[in-house]
């Protein structure tokens, strides 16, 4: 059963991933908010300007993303 990672770009100051999840409590429905949570500087582009999902992955797989794990 796969589940969502959330990478988020702060544009100011970042927010624990914790709030974020609680922020999203009643928004929307119940099993939708993430469990995975990555903070990163900028979403890497493809040459046509796209989100580059595939780089993303990769880094994923190496363990490059510093993902914060938070329990339902």
């Amino acid at each position: 059963q796969e589940r969502p990672l959330a990478i988020v770009v702060p544009e100011h100051s970042v927010l624990p991933a914790a709030e974020l999840r609680q922020f999203l409590q009643g928004k929307v429905a119940r099993f939708w908010p993430p469990e995975y949570w990555c903070f990163i500087d900028q979403i890497p582009r493809t040459s046509v300007g796209k989100i580059d999902k595939r780089l993303l992955r990769d880094w994923n797989e190496a363990g490059d993303l510093n993902v914060e794990v938070l329990q339902p």
